[in-house]
C-alpha cells in the first residue's frame, strides 16, 4: 500500500463499542470515521471513499447486510469486515456470501482481532489489484504482439509485391514509353490499394503541366482533364508535390475533385497522395493515386517513388540513346560547316572522321590513319595525349605553334559520350587564330601605354606642386635683380627658367587632365542637389536639339566625396548626349527612394538589402548592340572614334559607384536608346561621424555580431578588436585558446562567429574549432594562418573560410560578412 494514512470506517449503533474501536485503530495512526447506523455510513462512504470497512450487522434503519450489498455494487474492491453476536453466526455466514472479506464475533475481547483483519484485508486488496493490473498489462501485450504479427506479415507480403512489381518494371525495356509509364501507374494504384492515379509530364523551365496519363478503369472514362499544356499557376493542391518538389500525402481533403463530362456530378476526392520525379534537382513529372480506403503513409510514398524512378531510369536511356543517335547525324553536319580544321579519333586512337577543312589543311583523307600521324601538322608526334586527358579532365584545349609556318593554333578537344556516360571518341579542332593573337598583342600594348598615362598622372600631380616652387622663387629672382644692377645676361637665364617651368607646368596640366583626383574625403551629401548643379551647367553647354529632363524626388542623403558624384553624373550625360548628337533627342535625368530585398538583390555579391537611392540617366539615342552592352564597363573600351575618347568614363562610373557600396545596372536597344539605373545605399544619419568614415571605406563589410578572436599574438588580437570594433561588431579576444574555450562553454549562446589561429601554444585551432562546434554546432568558425601549405585538407574542411596571413584588415571584414551572410539561408 502507498504511504498515505489509512482509513477506516466504523458503523455500530452502540455508542460505546463504536468509541472503543475508533479509539483503539486511532491509536495504530488509522483516520477513522464513524457512522451510528447504516445510513449515515453510507454517506460517509461516498464522501470519503474509506479504504476498509468495519460494520455491525443489526444496526436500525440500514442494517450491515443492506450496506454490503450496496458497497459491492458500487465498490467491489472496498474491504468489508463484517461484526456479528456470537449468537448470530448464520449471519455472518450470509454476509460473507454476500461479498464481506472477514467476519469478527461480538463482544470483541481482544481489540487485537480487529487490527489483524484490517491487515490481512488490506493485503488482500494490494493483491487484488496487482493481479488485475498484471492481467491488463498481459492482454495489452499479447494483443500489441498480435498486432505487431499480423503489421509485419503485411508488410513482408507488400514488400513481396513491390519487389515483384520493380523486376517486372525491369524486365520492360523494349516497351515503349506510354507502356512503361501505364505499368507504373497500374502497379502504384493496385500496391497502394487506392482506386485510380495519374501521371503527369512538367516542364519547370516554362511552369506548365505538358501532358497527362491515368490508370484504366470505368472511374476515369467520363472525366473531364484540364487541356494541355496547363500552366502550373492554375493548378490545385494536386501540383504541391511539384511545387514544393517532394511527395505530399494528404488523408483529409477539403474541395479536390475532377469534373464528370455527361453531368453536374464530380469525382470526390478523399485522399490524395502525390509524388514528383527529379532529374538534377529539377522535377520532370509528377504520379498522384488517390482514394485509398486506409490514410496513405510513407511507405506508400516511398514504394511510388521507388517504382517512377526505376521507370525514369528506363525511360531516360531510352531517350539518350535516341538522343546519341541523332546528335551523332548533327555533329557530321554541323563539322562539315565548320571553317576550323577538326577530326574525331577512338580509343584505339585511330581517325574515325575528319571534315572537309581538315581534308584540306592535310591535302588527303586520313580516315583510319592513327591520330598521330593527324597531329604531325603540328609539329610532330603529341607530347601529351588528348585522349587520355580528358579521360579525366573532360573538356581539354592547349594552344600549339606550327613549325612549318609559325602559324598559332587553338586545339581544342573535347569528349564524346557513349549511351551507358562513357568517354569512347575525342573529338578534336584545330582553328587559326594568328591574326587574333596579333590584335590582341597591339591591344595590350595600347592598354599598357593608356595604363602608363594613368599612372604618370599621379606622378604628375607631385611634381605639379615642386614645380610650382620653382616657378614662383623664380618669378621672385627676376623682380629682385630688376631692383638691382644686374647684367641683361643673368636676367636672360632667370627669364629662360621661368618660360621652362611655364612650359613644364602647362605639361604637367596635361597629364593631370587624364589623371583622377584621390583627395577628397566621403561626407554625408545630398543627390538632388549636386544633380541639379550639373543639369544646370549642361543645359548651357548641349546643342539646342538635345533637352535635359529632370524629376527629382529624394532629399536622402549618401556618403560619398561630391566630386566623384559629380563626375558621375557629367559621365552619364556627356556619353548619353554624344548618342544625340547627329539627329538630337532628349535626356531623362531622374532620383528617387527604393527598397531593395533579397530577390531584388540576386546576383549582387557583398550588397544588403534595406534603403537605397535610385538614380536613372536615359537617353533616346541609338542604343547599344550585345557586344557594346557586353564590353563598354571594360576600361579602355569606346565607340567612339580615334582620338574622341579614352574609353575610361564608363569605367569610371562603375568604380565610382562600387565604391560607395551601390550597383550599376545598363539596359540598351539599338535605334531606342540607353537607360543607366544606379542604386546607392542611403547614409544612416544615426550612425556616429567615426563609423560614417569607415562606411566610405567599405559599407557594406559592416554588423553588428559577436566574434570570438583567438590568436597568441597580442598586435593581431588588438588590431582585430580595434578595427571590427569600428565596423560595429561586439568582438571578445583571448590570447589563449584554453581560455578563449571555457568563455565559449559558458557564453556560446551570445557568440555568432569564431576566428583563431592554427598554430597556438595549449591547443591549436583545429583543435579548438572541434571543441567549439561540439557545443554548438550552428557557430561559424575562420581559420586565420600564416602557414597552410603542410595543412591536410582533412584539416582545412573543418573551417567555414580560410584566411592567408598576413591579412589585409578590409580582406578580413570582408571575409567575416561573406560567411555569416552564407550562414543565414
Amino acid at each position: 500500500m502507498s504511504d498515505k494514512q489509512l482509513s477506516i470506517l466504523v458503523m455500530d449503533d452502540e455508542p460505546f463499542i463504536l468509541e472503543s474501536i475508533a479509539d483503539y485503530l486511532e491509536d495504530f495512526d488509522y483516520l477513522v470515521f464513524s457512522a451510528e447506523n447504516g445510513r449515515v455510513g453510507l454517506e460517509c462512504f461516498e464522501n470519503e471513499k474509506p479504504d476498509v470497512i468495519l460494520t455491525d450487522l443489526r444496526m436500525p434503519e440500514f442494517d450491515g447486510l443492506e450496506v454490503l450489498r450496496i458497497v459491492r455494487e458500487r465498490s467491489p474492491d472496498t474491504p468489508i469486515i463484517v461484526m456479528s453476536a456470537t449468537g448470530r453466526i448464520a449471519d455472518s455466514v450470509h454476509a460473507l456470501r454476500l461479498g464481506a472479506w472477514n467476519y469478527i464475533l461480538k463482544p470483541i475481547e481482544d481489540m487485537s482481532i480487529i487490527t489483524h483483519a484490517i491487515d490481512k484485508a488490506l493485503e488482500r486488496a494490494r493483491l487484488i489489484i496487482d493481479n488485475r493490473l498484471y492481467q491488463e498489462n498481459l492482454e495489452a501485450l499479447v494483443a500489441e504482439r498480435t498486432l505487431k504479427l499480423e503489421e509485419a506479415q503485411r508488410k513482408i507480403s507488400l514488400n513481396t509485391q513491390r519487389l515483384s512489381a520493380l523486376v517486372e518494371l525491369g524486365s520492360m525495356e523494349k516497351s515503349s514509353e506510354a507502356e512503361i509509364i501505364q505499368f507504373v501507374l497500374e502497379e502504384a494504384v493496385r500496391l497502394t490499394k487506392s482506386d485510380f492515379g495519374l501521371f503527369h509530364l512538367y516542364d519547370q523551365k516554362n511552369k506548365i503541366i505538358t501532358a497527362s496519363s491515368h490508370s484504366k478503369g470505368k472511374m476515369l472514362e467520363d472525366i473531364e482533364f484540364p487541356r494541355f499544356p496547363y500552366p502550373l499557376e492554375e493548378a490545385g493542391v494536386w501540383a504541391n508535390s511539384i511545387r514544393w518538389n517532394k511527395p505530399q500525402i494528404l488523408n483529409n481533403t477539403l474541395g479536390l475533385r475532377y469534373i464528370k463530362k455527361s453531368s453536374n456530378s464530380s469525382l470526390v476526392i478523399k485522399r490524395h497522395m502525390s509524388v514528383p520525379i527529379n532529374i538534377s534537382s529539377f522535377c520532370i513529372a509528377v504520379a498522384e493515386v488517390n482514394n485509398k480506403k486506409e490514410p496513405y503513409d510513407e511507405s506508400d510514398a516511398q514504394q511510388l517513388t521507388l517504382l517512377l524512378t526505376g521507370a525514369w531510369r528506363m525511360i531516360r536511356k531510352r531517350r539518350t540513346e535516341a538522343a546519341l543517335r541523332r546528335s551523332e547525324e548533327k555533329y557530321r553536319t554541323m563539322m562539315e560547316a565548320l571553317n576550323d580544321a577538326a577530326y574525331v579519333c577512338t580509343s584505339g586512337f585511330q581517325v574515325e572522321y575528319m571534315n572537309q577543312a581538315m581534308i584540306n589543311r592535310l591535302g588527303c583523307d586520313a580516315t583510319g590513319q592513327s591520330c598521330h600521324n593527324v597531329m604531325e601538322i603540328l609539329g610532330g608526334k603529341c607530347t601529351w595525349c588528348p585522349h587520355k586527358n580528358i579521360k579525366w579532365e573532360g573538356h581539354r584545349s592547349i594552344e600549339m605553334v606550327t613549325p612549318e609556318d609559325g602559324r598559332i593554333y587553338h586545339v581544342s578537344n573535347s569528349p564524346i559520350y557513349d549511351a551507358d556516360g562513357s568517354i569512347s571518341k575525342n573529338m578534336t579542332i584545330l582553328r587559326d587564330i594568328t591574326e587574333i593573337r596579333g590584335m590582341e598583342k597591339h591591344l595590350h600594348q595600347a592598354q599598357k601605354m593608356e595604363t602608363i598615362g594613368l599612372l604618370a598622372g599621379g606622378i604628375a600631380h607631385d611634381f605639379n606642386n615642386i614645380l610650382g616652387g620653382i616657378l614662383g622663387f623664380a618669378e621672385l629672382l627676376e623682380e629682385d635683380l630688376k631692383q638691382i644692377e644686374c647684367s641683361d645676361k643673368i636676367i636672360a637665364r632667370v627669364v629662360t627658367i621661368i618660360k621652362g617651368s611655364v612650359r613644364a607646368k602647362e605639361l604637367v596640366a596635361q597629364i593631370l587632365a587624364f589623371s583622377r583626383e584621390r583627395g577628397e574625403s566621403k561626407e554625408p551629401l545630398n543627390l538632388t542637389i549636386i544633380a541639379k548643379e550639373v543639369v544646370k551647367l549642361l543645359s548651357a553647354t548641349l546643342p539646342t536639339t538635345i533637352k535635359i529632363k529632370k524629376s527629382f524626388y529624394s532629399n536622402q542623403l549618401i556618403l560619398a566625396e561630391a566630386t566623384k558624384i559629380h563626375q558621375l553624373l557629367m559621365n552619364l550625360c556627356t556619353n548619353a548626349a554624344h548618342a544625340m548628337k547627329d539627329e538630337g533627342g532628349g535626356v531623362s535625368v531622374s532620383i528617387a527612394d527604393i527598397d531593395l530585398d533579397e530577390d531584388m538583390l540576386s546576383g549582387q555579391e557583398m550588397v544588403l538589402p534595406g534603403p537605397f537611392l535610385y538614380l536613372s540617366v536615359e537617353d533616346t539615342g541609338h542604343g547599344m548592340d550585345e557586344n557594346t552592352l557586353r564590353n563598354i564597363l571594360k576600361p579602355f573600351f569606346s565607340t567612339k572614334p580615334e582620338g574622341e575618347g579614352t574609353g575610361m568614363g564608363l569605367w569610371v562610373v562603375d568604380e565610382i559607384v562600387r565604391d560607395m557600396g551601390g550597383f550599376l545596372k545598363i539596359k540598351s536597344e539599338l535605334a531606342r536608346g540607353t537607360k543607366f539605373d544606379i542604386f546607392l545605399p542611403v547614409f544612416n544619419p544615426e550612425i556616429d561621424q567615426s563609423k560614417a568614415r569607415l562606411i566610405g571605406v567599405e559599407g557594406s563589410f559592416l554588423g553588428t555580431e559577436h566574434i570570438l578572436f583567438v590568436d597568441d599574438e597580442k598586435t593581431l588580437t588588438q588590431l582585430a578588436k580595434e578595427y571590427l570594433t569600428d565596423l560595429g561588431y561586439k568582438v571578445t579576444v583571448f590570447n589563449s585558446p584554453l581560455e578563449a574555450l571555457d568563455d565559449f562553454e559558458i557564453n556560446h549562446k551570445t557568440y555568432d562567429l569564431l576566428i583563431t589561429d592554427l598554430t597556438m601554444p595549449e591547443m591549436t585551432g583545429d583543435s579548438l574549432c572541434l571543441k567549439v562546434k561540439e557545443i554548438a554546432p550552428e557557430i561559424e568558425v575562420i581559420l586565420a594562418s600564416g602557414v597552410l601549405e603542410n595543412v591536410d585538407e582533412s584539416t582545412l574542411d573543418m573551417f567555414d573560410a580560410v584566411m592567408q596571413k598576413p591579412i589585409l584588415i578590409k580582406d578580413m571584414a570582408k571575409t567575416i560578412r561573406l560567411v555569416i551572410d552564407e550562414s543565414k539561408y
